[in-house]
């Protein structure tokens, strides 16, 4: 876990500094922060869920029962 961690911190600072060479600094602080909100929303409602319905296993088991067992299996 720790390289994968690792790898996703390079592409993400490779990615910001073209990113930032294109747009400006502006452009990358918005981005950073409507994606920061997005992740912010996304686990509260998996929190919300999580308690509303509890079940045994990990976050892919509300899936296979909010969506779709295929879902929950990809």
């Amino acid at each position: 876990m720790i390289a994968v961690g690792g790898s996703i911190g390079t592409g993400l600072f490779i990615g910001s500094g073209g990113a930032l060479a294109q747009g400006g600094p502006a452009a990358v602080l918005i981005d950073f922060l409507l994606i920061g909100f997005m992740v912010l929303m996304t686990c509260q409602a998996i929190g919300e869920m999580s308690i509303l319905y509890p079940v045994s296993g990990g976050f892919y088991a509300l899936a296979v029962r909010m969506l779709d067992p295929a879902w929950g299996f990809a």
